[in-house]
């Protein structure tokens, strides 16, 4: 079967992404060493939340009670810091805007709503998108494989007929396993 859909991840493919710029700001508003703000941000909450399993109240919430209580961080600096992930857009969107002419193309990353909210507000490649799966909506996150066959059945094509662009080489080797061609 012919190519017909082709996936982009967003973070580190269609935006530059700096998680550095996000713990550098928490550990200068915290009192804490980037060391240390790094430590004091626990991964698992984070995955929660990028698969739709907390609200952002009950993330900052628990993000609150995991941080070391003697160098608290505020709601607010704690959502500027979160803001500060997102990078400009990489030259790969020019290449989605022309593969637009032709294929589907759909969006398909962990992410947020905070930082969806964003993307909408500011990416010139918005408007040529098809389709979007992000995994706070779909309930799980990459590289989980249900969130490929969620995304084949949402955009209505078998893996053959589809491409996965993404940063980590083991997104792509789960989409493999769907069918999908990977770059």
């Amino acid at each position: 079967m012919a190519i017909s859909t082709i996936f982009f991840d967003i973070g580190g493919v269609l935006l530059d992404i700096h998680p550095q710029r996000t713990i550098n700001f928490w550990a200068v508003n915290s009192g804490q060493t980037p060391e240390q703000a790094k430590q004091s941000y626990p991964l698992p909450l984070h995955n929660k939340y990028e698969s739709g399993r907390l609200s952002e109240t009950k993330f900052f919430e628990e993000i609150r009670q995991a941080w070391p209580r003697e160098t608290p961080i505020s709601k607010s600096h704690f959502w500027q810091g979160w803001q500060l992930l997102l990078g400009e857009e990489s030259k790969a969107v020019e290449i989605l805007k022309l593969l637009s002419k032709s294929y589907s193309i759909w969006l398909l990353s962990n992410t947020n709503p905070r930082h969806i909210e964003e993307l909408n507000e500011k990416a010139s490649f918005m408007p040529f998108v098809s389709g979007t799966i992000y995994s706070y909506e779909a309930g799980c996150r990459k590289p989980d494989l249900e969130i490929f066959e969620y995304a084949l059945k949402q955009a209505c094509v078998s893996g053959n007929e589809a491409v996965f662009i993404d940063d980590l080489k083991i997104n792509i080797q789960t989409a493999q396993m769907t069918g999908m061609h990977g770059i």
